[in-house]
């Protein structure tokens, strides 16, 4: 699923999460996968994280980052 770069302007343009196998929404991304869907790095992702722009969470040895969260710092606005 491509992040559009004009995404900002608009929230009907902001990538929908995808399904998993079983066919629920996903609702976490690693940093890698976060960094694809919003076209940032994984070093601005980690900016954003220690400006306190983006809620970062941990399980185990894995940095996850909520799909919502990474909706809200890219559009401003609370995913629906």
């Amino acid at each position: 699923m491509p992040f559009h770069r004009n995404a900002h302007r608009s929230n009907s343009s902001m990538p929908t999460p995808r399904q998993n196998d079983v066919g629920a929404r996903t609702i976490s991304v690693g940093l890698q996968e976060a960094a694809r869907i919003t076209g940032l790095s994984r070093r601005s992702l980690y900016n954003c994280a220690s400006r306190g722009e983006l809620p970062l969470r941990k399980v185990g040895a894995k940095t996850l980052v909520l799909v919502d969260d990474l909706h809200l710092l890219i559009t401003g606005e609370a995913a629906v």
